[in-house]
């Protein structure tokens, strides 16, 4: 989410980082997309109250801690213009079914957004628009092995080391597969 921040969110999800080295504010490459539009999205979207989303920016509150600690979010606006990106996006038509969006129109892909997902990310229960910055940033291999501002891949690799951690508990193990003890620390911050 950092490295999207970065960069034209517009441009990055659509082209990749190296032809996205612009403001999403001064972006002319990807017509009918704007920060207007994707704010528009973002507004729009009303969360399932069993979600544990941040209502202001749309990441799961695991990782935004805005509204815990009533301050601006980390993130603001960068799932909405990654959202609006994805909505007519061929490479990103598989993962939105797989999550349940059956397509139509801008109104009912917002109203998607706010449901609440099929499946829990780390655990929590999040609308399909935490579940789809999850699936598809994950599944992203531009993201890879890209630096500290990964806090949304970063946080896969410690749920994958707390499975490990718990599989080896079940099996009686008495030791750690080498990925679950490693001293990796992931900063959502």
């Amino acid at each position: 989410m950092n490295e999207v921040q970065r960069y034209c969110g517009f441009c990055w999800a659509r082209y990749g980082p190296g032809q996205a080295e612009h403001s999403t504010n001064q972006c002319t490459r990807t017509e009918g997309l704007t920060v207007e539009a994707s704010e528009g999205l973002r507004e729009g979207v009303r969360y399932d109250r069993r979600c544990r989303d941040c209502w202001k920016c749309g990441v799961s509150q695991q990782i935004c801690k805005g509204i815990e600690r009533e301050q601006t979010c980390q993130w603001t606006g960068v799932a909405a213009v990654l959202w609006l990106s994805w909505f007519d996006l061929s490479d990103t038509q598989g993962v939105l079914a797989e999550g349940g969006y059956q397509g139509g129109n801008i109104a009912a892909y917002r109203k998607w957004l706010g449901l609440r997902a099929r499946q829990k990310v780390q655990g929590a229960v999040v609308s399909n628009g935490m579940w789809l910055l999850w699936r598809v940033l994950l599944q992203d291999e531009r993201v890879g092995d890209q630096g500290e501002g990964r806090a949304v891949v970063g946080m896969a690799v410690v749920e994958e080391e707390r499975e490990e951690e718990n599989e080896a508990a079940r099996d009686g193990c008495d030791h750690l597969p080498v990925a679950a003890v490693s001293d990796r620390r992931i900063d959502a911050n």
